[in-house]
């Protein structure tokens, strides 16, 4: 496990961004270069047990969300034309 030497606030708390940052590097000096020998990129999946997400892993969703959602709909209009017809 990975101790995090990060910010932490007077009460010697660590924030959970900064949690969420030093998993993310760990893994991504653990994978990515694995992952760019077969020509894949990598993106690390890194979630807080707080339900927190970190930004990158959040981004990802969001353009899968958004590629997934304008396929939906150009199908729904592809189908909706073909019954206009």
């Amino acid at each position: 496990m990975v101790i995090a030497q990060s910010t932490t606030d007077p009460n010697g708390k660590m924030h959970t961004n900064d949690y969420l940052q030093v998993r993310a590097g760990a893994k991504n000096r653990k994978y990515k270069v694995d992952y760019a020998a077969v020509g894949t990129t990598f993106a690390p999946a890194i979630v807080s047990v707080a339900g927190h997400i970190h930004p990158e892993f959040l981004r990802l969703q969001w353009v899968l969300a958004d590629k997934q959602t304008r396929n939906y709909y150009a199908l729904i209009g592809a189908e909706r034309e073909k019954i206009l017809l």
